[in-house]
């Protein structure tokens, strides 16, 4: 009947919604979520480093322009600079990445809590039925 499904995995600081294949996943014991969840932080993690990537080298080209001033070459400099917030961006994403992928879990409610929550629901129905 379901094809995919959408398990909300969390490092505790993010939510991931990774999407699964459900007879896949059932077929190889939880491997095919596992590599679902890997490609999802990979991605997710080098999308958010590239854009801020992209504003680091937005404000490199406004201040290499300022090196003229110090008769060097500016373009010497951006290529130098550039490479440098490269090669810390990918330092990042890997730390990143890692990170992520070790702090992963599937968050989970206690069943007391989620009855609670149900106790509070009828009593407030009730309530507000009596009005």
């Amino acid at each position: 009947m379901y094809e995919n499904v959408v398990v909300p995995i969390t490092d505790g600081i993010k939510v991931f919604q990774v999407v699964t294949n459900l007879k896949a996943t059932a077929e190889s014991e939880g491997k095919e979520l596992s590599k679902a969840y890997e490609k999802t932080v990979v991605l997710a993690t080098i999308d958010d480093a590239w854009k801020e990537h992209l504003r680091e080298m937005d404000e490199l080209k406004q201040s290499v322009q300022n090196a003229t001033y110090e008769q060097k070459d500016p373009l010497l400099i951006y290529k130098f600079e550039s490479f440098e917030l490269f090669k810390t961006m990918i330092s990042k994403v890997n730390k990143d990445v890692v990170s992520t992928l070790m702090k992963g879990h599937i968050p989970t409610q206690d069943p007391e809590q989620v009855k609670e929550a149900q106790r509070r629901r009828q009593v407030e129905n009730l309530r507000t039925s009596k009005k």
